[in-house]
Order: structure tokens, then C-alpha cells, then sequence
């Protein structure tokens, strides 16, 4: 596995450069096919393109690093910022979502309100970039520029194909949530919000 995306990233130099470009964006192609699944196909094999999708992104990231660690100008004191961003995506996207009812083939049409999603409609965006951002000031290189800029991009290009169309198709109330939840970028009153449904969760969980 680590010797074929070695080969799939390549050099960032002449047209070589395509293929560190299909590294990027395949997993993010993945991602659409798993949102119109979603809505159209229900087809059960491309439920999991998802998690394909984020276990290439995963494994692209690590060889990345596995290169780049041996490099004079590594920066270990900027990855402990990049593993909290890290830490936050996790925790968006696994955990502060029900998994079953998120990631499975018999989804639930239930919005998320509470946590990271009380904040803002997308908080994985800035946790990947963030991620990515502070990766790259620990292991500057080229190529994790490169792939850390074309994913990032795509993301936020997914993410507004998500706020768009498939989320307002999928999630029963997803306007009023558009209209009452920033984008990308928490608000003052967002935060309070969110961080209130956090305390909320955790006194519910030790009544008895």
C-alpha cells in the first residue's frame, strides 16, 4: 500500500505534477459520489465511499509525513497545534455525529444542532485547514503544499455542494438550520450556543 501512493506522489515537477493532483482530488470525487448516493442511488456498495475516501486522504497525509520527517527544516513544535486541529476533525466528524445514524446505509434525516454543528454548519472545514496549515509550518515541503492546497480546496467546493443540494434534500428543517447557523465561521453567539448544548449533553449524562 505505502509503495503504490509513493508512486502515485511523485516529484511535483513537470507533468508528474498530475498525478500528486489526482491524489487530491480522487478521494474528495469519492465524497460527491457518496452524497448522491445519498439522495438518489441508495445503492448499499457506495455507502462506504466515504470512509474510502477519507482512509486515502489518511494515507496520502502519511506518507506525505513519512518523507518529509527526515528534512532539516522539520518544526516539531508546530505539530502539537496540527493535532488538535486533528483531534477536532475526528471529533466533528465521528464523534460529535451520531455514527450509525450519520455513515450507515439506513440513515436518519436528523440535524445535528448541538456541539461543533451549533457553531457552524461545516466545522470540519476550518479543522482541515488548520490541520494541514500547521502540518505544513512542522514539515514544510512542496508537495504537502500542494496536496494540502488542492484538498482543502475541494473541500470547501464539497461542502458547498453539501449546503446546497444535498443536505437541504437529505435533512428535514435543513433551512432553518442554514438560516440560523453561519456557514463556516462562528459567531460570538454561535459559540455560546454550542458550547451550551456541550454542557447541556454532559449534565444529562451523569443524571441518574
Amino acid at each position: 500500500m505505502r509503495l503504490l501512493y509513493i508512486k502515485l506522489i511523485p516529484a511535483v515537477k513537470g507533468g508528474k505534477i498530475l498525478k500528486l493532483f489526482f491524489c487530491s482530488v480522487f478521494p474528495f470525487i469519492l465524497f460527491f459520489f457518496y452524497d448522491i448516493n445519498s439522495v438518489k442511488w441508495k445503492n448499499k456498495f457506495l455507502f462506504y465511499f466515504f470512509m474510502l475516501g477519507f482512509l486515502m486522504i489518511f494515507t496520502n497525509t502519511a506518507v506525505l509525513i513519512a518523507e518529509s520527517l527526515g528534512g532539516t527544516a522539520f518544526k516539531p513544535v508546530f505539530l502539537f497545534p496540527a493535532a488538535a486541529f486533528l483531534f477536532l476533525l475526528i471529533y466533528a466528524l465521528f464523534f460529535a455525529l451520531p455514527f450509525g445514524d450519520t455513515y450507515s446505509v439506513h440513515q436518519k434525516n436528523v440535524i445535528c444542532k448541538t456541539g461543533p454543528y451549533a457553531m457552524c454548519r461545516h466545522p470540519g472545514v476550518i479543522c482541515f485547514a488548520g490541520f494541514y496549515l500547521f502540518l505544513y509550518f512542522a514539515l514544510p515541503s512542496l508537495r504537502l503544499a500542494y496536496f494540502a492546497t488542492v484538498s482543502c480546496i475541494c473541500n470547501l467546493l464539497y461542502v458547498i455542494f453539501q449546503d446546497m443540494w444535498s443536505f437541504p434534500l437529505t435533512f428535514d428543517g435543513y433551512g432553518d438550520y442554514r438560516n440560523e447557523t453561519p456557514f463556516l465561521i462562528p459567531t460570538a453567539k454561535s459559540i455560546r450556543r454550542g458550547l451550551q448544548t456541550l454542557r447541556n449533553r454532559s449534565f444529562s449524562k451523569h443524571e441518574p
